[in-house]
């Protein structure tokens, strides 16, 4: 049987959210203890799922909570309360066919980590945009043609 896996927001370009499961049958496994909360989607791809936290830690673990390894981008202390920090807020993306996650974080860098590892694959991350005060990204990255989408909004936009 082949694991599935859920390597983007909403489990497909499509982003349609359909997983194939029986609610009744899900239950609790374990804990997974994090710096910071969860606030994009968990992701999947070879059986091993990857987790980030708006206090800016990656975290792969495997089925049975198992940590394969940990990584901290860092967290932005702002004055918009709307989270208690800004770390990764959105969710990030895989590219199964080169073994690499993709996360976005509050300081306005695109990281590309190895699956296996975590390790920052070399020339990452890359600058996408320099105002990381104002911008964010707020949404799920998209992966498409070998390019990675990233959607950014303001901190706290009130007008």
């Amino acid at each position: 049987m082949t694991t599935p896996s859920w390597t983007t927001y909403g489990g497909s370009p499509e982003r349609l959210g359909a997983a194939e499961t029986e609610s009744a049958s899900l239950q609790r496994a374990f804990v997974l203890p994090l710096s910071g909360t969860v606030t994009g989607q968990v992701l999947s791809s070879g059986g091993l799922f990857y987790a980030a936290t708006n206090a800016g830690e990656i975290v792969a673990f495997d089925a049975d909570g198992t940590v394969l390894w940990r990584d901290d981008v860092g967290q932005l202390a702002h004055t918009c309360v709307q989270l208690n920090g800004y770390g990764l807020v959105g969710t990030g993306v895989i590219d199964q066919a080169a073994g690499i996650l993709y996360v976005a974080d509050a300081f306005g860098r695109l990281h590309a980590l190895a699956l296996a590892t975590g390790a920052e694959e070399p020339g990452w991350p890359v600058r996408m945009f320099t105002d990381y005060r104002r911008e964010l990204n707020w949404g799920a990255l998209a992966l498409a043609d070998g390019s990675v989408y990233v959607p950014t909004a303001s901190y706290c936009a009130s007008r």
